[in-house]
């Protein structure tokens, strides 16, 4: 949800070909992202109590029924291919956004984080020095504003955003030789 409108909306490229697994037992959630046979992703999740105190009050202390609202700010460019199919970063831009969370379910949960790198995806090199958050929720969003903060160059913004520049299928490279 959080970066839904830097890569969703702003066209920054996902993963393909991933193996999404989510399992419940009664207060136990795992989670594990799985890309071309390695994990990327494990998350061990206990319900019971957030990971941090601070937890509730960033969250605005959700609940079930509860309606909240959340904003932030998101790089966007385009990836457009020229008649060779090269791609070509343009319409470079800082936007901000205005969501609405409207809260299904929401149980507190201590999660354990662990992330793993792949040839083409090292996000596992990226250190987590706390986790902030620990949930299981459903919930609906809704983007009710999505405002132009700042035109930028997208051939100056593509280097500083990491899924752009190591995602190598966004240079249409599979990472594999």
């Amino acid at each position: 949800m959080a970066v839904q409108c830097g890569r969703d909306n702003g066209s920054i490229p996902k993963k393909l070909g991933s193996e999404f697994v989510i399992r419940r037992n009664n207060d136990h959630v795992t989670a594990q992202v799985c890309r071309r046979g390695t994990e990327l992703v494990n998350i061990d999740l206990k319900i019971g109590e957030y990971n941090n105190a601070m937890t509730g009050m960033l969250y605005q202390f959700p609940e079930a029924g509860k309606k909240t609202y959340g904003g932030g700010f998101y790089f966007h460019l385009d990836r457009e291919p020229d008649k060779e199919g090269k791609s070509h970063f343009q319409n470079g831009a800082l936007l901000q956004n205005l969501c609405e969370y409207n809260y299904h379910s929401w149980e507190p949960g201590f999660a354990a984080i662990k992330l793993q790198s792949s040839i083409d995806d090292p996000w596992g090199e990226l250190p987590i020095r706390t986790v902030i958050g620990g949930a299981y929720s459903s919930n609906d969003l809704m983007v009710h504003k999505l405002n132009l903060c700042e035109e930028i160059d997208a051939d100056v913004l593509a280097p500083y955003l990491l899924t752009a520049r190591y995602d190598r299928t966004a240079f249409m490279e599979t990472g594999r030789r």
